[in-house]
């Protein structure tokens, strides 16, 4: 992608969806290639690296679906109520074996290998058991109750999917293969980067004029929830030569997400900063709201074409917005994730709304249940993105088209989930 002319006029007119931003990004994109074997317990939320196949039949043996006796076909021919002598026992973790050979039941437990020659499970309910002998008193059909070889996986059929982000359902998969270590790419490095003269660590006294800063914490756990390798940099201050001196720090990562300083203010110096170090910018400003002054681009270094550059706004609530719909997809796919649309849900609101044509906009929302099942969308706080208090309590996003102009109560609208833990 062409980077774009940096002066106001080109760089300001050029506004656009996330969709369609994320469609001309994401096949640029080349993921981090350095793959390592991981032990399963230190593999959850890692990225695989390769396929795993199934190298033989999971399980390899035909097994018991229940407890009963295992029957021979040849037992039971031109019998309704067949009495069988009882000639052994096999429970799970037996070889099947144990039994002796030739006519009769074997009691068998759930799990257990089926003796030879034995086709069909009656289950314990269907029997009478009395002086070493069973009666049959319903007949099993052939295969009944029997988990044949490949019943869970068939060999040569793929377990799981190479660019498939592990947890313990697909580490619980791998251990069934027999596997204790899986091939994962390594973490994606990225760093975070707060900017802004007005910020004060947490624990620290404000004085006037001055903000804790939250946005590093919001970051950070977002992205360390996502398996990433977090590196904290400093807090810059609205200085450029502060602002060149961050950004060089991370040019070692895979890529830099930011928060403040991308507006158009005389103290906004990200962007300036970034080309003078030698990085460009691909993209600044969506059509959405909040987050509209974002920058997507690169900073120098030669790994990957640079590393990616994500410059988001300092409120907030355009924090969160713009990590969910535009950094989290881009940050997934250079760890070697497939590219996923973000999921969303039909909501109902419950309130009109005041919404101006041009922006898409993504409100804050708690979710009541509806009476036809679909839930019932209110909104939380006044609308400004500098109120963090109405992210803390949503559990969603509503979006409110960009087409779309002052809505009703009772109208449908489509919602992000939000679940951050």
């Amino acid at each position: 992608m062409e980077a774009l002319d940096h002066g106001d006029g080109a760089a300001r007119s050029c506004l656009a969806l996330p969709e369609d931003l994320l469609g001309r990004l994401v096949p640029s994109l080349v993921p981090v290639s350095e793959v390592e074997l991981a032990d399963l317990r230190a593999a959850r939320g890692r990225v695989l690296a390769t396929d795993l196949v199934a190298a033989r039949p999971v399980p390899d043996f035909a097994r018991s679906a229940v407890d009963g006796y295992a029957l021979r076909a040849e037992d039971l021919a031109g019998k309704d109520a067949p009495v069988l002598v009882l000639r052994g026992r096999v429970a799970a973790g037996d070889s099947g074996l144990e039994a002796a050979p030739g006519p009769g039941a074997v009691r068998i437990f759930t799990g257990a290998p089926l003796p030879p020659g034995c086709d069909r499970v009656a289950m314990q309910e269907d029997c009478l058991e009395s002086a070493g002998h069973i009666v049959v008193r319903h007949l099993p059909a052939p295969g009944a109750n029997v988990r044949l070889p490949g019943d869970d996986l068939a060999a040569g059929t793929m377990a799981v999917r190479a660019g498939t982000q592990l947890d313990p359902r697909h580490l619980a998969a791998a251990a069934t293969l027999g596997l204790a270590r899986v091939p994962v790419r390594r973490r994606l490095r990225v760093a975070v980067l707060s900017t802004g003269s007005e910020l004060v660590e947490p624990g620290l006294p404000l004085t006037p004029g001055t903000i804790h800063n939250s946005n590093r914490f919001l970051i950070t756990g977002i992205l360390e929830a996502a398996g990433f390798e977090v590196l904290i940099l400093p807090t810059a201050a609205d200085d450029p030569a502060t602002v060149r001196a961050a950004l060089l720090q991370a040019t070692d990562c895979d890529a830099l997400v930011s928060s403040g300083g991308m507006s158009v203010g005389e103290e906004d110096h990200l962007r300036p900063a970034l080309t003078d170090i030698g990085g460009r910018i691909d993209q600044w400003r969506l059509a959405i709201k909040p987050g509209k002054p974002v920058a997507v681009g690169r900073l120098p270094g030669q790994a990957r074409n640079g590393a990616l550059f994500l410059g988001l706004p300092g409120n907030p609530n355009a924090v969160l917005v713009t990590l969910m719909i535009l950094a989290l997809p881009l940050l997934r796919v250079l760890s070697g994730q497939p590219y996923r649309p973000l999921g969303t849900r039909p909501v109902r609101a419950a309130h009109s709304f005041v919404h101006k044509k041009g922006r898409r906009e993504y409100v804050p929302v708690m979710l009541n249940p509806g009476p036809d099942g679909i839930a019932v969308a209110r909104r939380l706080g006044h609308g400004g993105s500098g109120q963090q208090s109405a992210m803390v309590g949503a559990d969603a996003l509503m979006i409110i088209p960009d087409k779309c102009a002052d809505t009703a109560a009772g109208d449908l609208f489509d919602a992000i989930t939000l679940n951050l833990s």
